[in-house]
């Protein structure tokens, strides 16, 4: 039996439904399964069966912004979609744009660290640090990694072969992966090819980063 699947976030079918273990018989609703939450959706799971085999009994789409848009008659929507547009709005005052917003970093070689600042849920930051200095901060962005890549290009245009890497924490990594399993690698690769561009300017060859 598949999962059932519910297309529609505001639909109140998937709080109250009655699922069914395939295996165990188990009934239940949704919320009262093992429930794991992704980037774009939410599933259920078995609780009684053993976690690796219990079955995923359902699954509930988030709703696009175009919908929450759509839905703003609904109690705590027309709140909730004010507030993504604030983030985005703050995000695109305080993000790095350009190279001349950072400072000069007088050594003829060093790395810097991408890092993170969560101690306020309200803004959170991500932090670009040279040691222990804070050199830029702007609102940290859930599954970061494509901005990863944007910032390292502009860290390259400002320090050009003395940027030798850019560095994740380990407690960035959460926000910078997020839910997307090849983010990793992607932020690898972009990290490899900052390392190329340094050795290929150190011989005044010129590569482009992307």
């Amino acid at each position: 039996m598949s999962a059932r699947h519910f297309d529609h976030y505001f639909d109140d079918l998937w709080k109250t439904e009655v699922l069914e273990c395939p295996k165990c018989h188990w009934l239940g609703t949704f919320e009262q399964g093992t429930v794991e939450y992704f980037d774009q959706l939410m599933d259920c799971h078995c609780p009684r069966c053993s976690s690796l085999e219990a079955p995923m009994l359902a699954i509930v789409s988030y709703p696009t912004l175009e919908e929450l848009r759509s839905n703003q008659d609904k109690p705590g929507i027309r709140e909730y979609v004010q507030r993504i547009d604030d983030g985005f709005d703050k995000f695109e005052r305080e993000k790095l744009r350009e190279p001349e917003q950072l400072p000069e970093i007088n050594e003829d070689s060093f790395t810097l660290a991408w890092d993170n600042d969560h101690s306020n849920p309200d803004d959170r930051r991500t932090l670009i640090k040279h040691r222990d200095t804070v050199i830029f901060s702007e609102p940290a962005r859930w599954e970061e990694y494509k901005r990863f890549a944007e910032v390292a290009e502009i860290l390259k245009a400002k320090y050009g072969h003395r940027l030798k890497d850019l560095v994740p924490t380990s407690r960035s990594e959460d926000w910078l992966w997020g839910d997307k399993l090849s983010a990793p690698d992607y932020v690898d690769s972009v990290r490899e090819r900052l390392r190329e561009q340094s050795r290929a300017m150190d011989t005044g060859e010129q590569i482009p980063l992307f």
